[in-house]
């Protein structure tokens, strides 16, 4: 099933959003552009996975958790999920991010009045509860975070500060979170990666080249080592 998000035709260039409107540009772009090698299909499968692991969070105990969302970019889950209007909801990423988000926002008239934007950088000195708690974050109740398409950016020491600092939040937090595993190292080993090589060009073409790769058949091990 498709994501229905209104929202996210806000924060595309106008030319992707003209083709995106036009059935044939929006099917060609999709199967040559953006998903040669299933990457379209993979984040929407991705998305809708983590949705309802947000809303099983959230329901599963009768009370009632904030929602802190990590490198919250322009993640639009807190303006077309019903989150319920009693849900405290963080967005947390750097300050450049968060103020093109919160424009944008404004200027096509979103409601934000129940989300508090926090910025920080995941690589600096201070940690993310700390930053939470400024902006009225309680330690003492519950959370589900969201933290996608963040660890292969970070360093591995911001990658396990954060997560020592999750398993010291109350009882009862969950977190949801995405990682790549090893990279290939050679040629020959990447191109059995279905699109191995496209995605991976595409992400160095951005400039964001991965910093932290997860050892493959360790994920397990790597996260209970945290509690």
């Amino acid at each position: 099933a498709y994501v229905d998000d209104p929202t996210v035709k806000l924060f595309m260039p106008w030319k992707v959003r003209l083709h995106s409107m036009l059935a044939f540009p929006r099917h060609y772009i999709l199967g040559n552009v953006y998903d040669p090698s299933g990457t379209f299909g993979w984040v929407v499968a991705r998305t809708n996975i983590i949705d309802s692991f947000v809303h099983k969070g959230l329901t599963m105990d009768g009370t009632t958790p904030s929602l802190i969302i990590l490198g919250a970019g322009f993640d639009t889950r807190p303006y077309r999920l019903d989150l319920g209007p009693s849900t405290p909801v963080f967005e947390v990423d750097t300050a450049p991010t968060q103020r093109a988000k919160r424009q944008i926002l404004k200027e096509h008239g979103i409601d934000t009045s129940g989300v508090t934007f926090v910025e920080m950088d995941f690589n600096g000195d201070e940690t993310f509860v700390t930053s939470l708690e400024k902006h009225g974050f309680q330690q003492s109740n519950r959370a589900v975070i969201i933290w996608e398409g963040v660890i292969p950016y970070l360093q591995e020491q911001a990658v396990n500060a954060t997560l020592e600092m999750v398993a010291g939040l109350a009882k009862g937090t969950i977190l949801i979170t995405t990682f790549v595993n090893e990279v290939p190292s050679s040629k020959e080993e990447l191109s059995r990666v279905y699109g191995g090589r496209i995605i991976l060009d595409k992400i160095a073409g951005l400039g964001e080249p991965s910093t932290f790769q997860m050892p493959k058949g360790k994920e397990e091990e790597f996260m209970q080592s945290f509690g």
